[in-house]
């Protein structure tokens, strides 16, 4: 289990932290799906961060802050979205 972004509820710790905690563990992706915690990718292999599953509504409020209206609707109808997101630090994700 990677440990990262220090282990609170994921909307308390912030979308933002996540990413900016990805060059830290060495993953390449961050993974959010509802029901399980939040999961990095680290030399191709998907890992939960030592947290509880993310609720519906955390998932939500997560995907809100960095997606555009067209984007939550692609999420709704399609299952998945791609973006790419810079955080205030200078980290970029994609």
């Amino acid at each position: 289990m990677a440990t990262g972004a220090n282990q609170q509820p994921a909307t308390e710790v912030g979308l933002d932290t996540y990413f900016n905690s990805l060059p830290e563990l060495g993953a390449s992706d961050l993974h959010l799906k509802v029901g399980s915690p939040v999961m990095v990718r680290i030399a191709g292999i998907l890992r939960p961060l030592d947290m509880p599953p993310l609720t519906p509504d955390q998932s939500r409020q997560m995907c809100e802050f960095v997606l555009e209206k067209s984007q939550i609707t692609e999420l709704e109808t399609v299952g998945s979205v791609d973006l790419a997101h810079s955080t205030p630090e200078g980290c970029r994700v994609r």
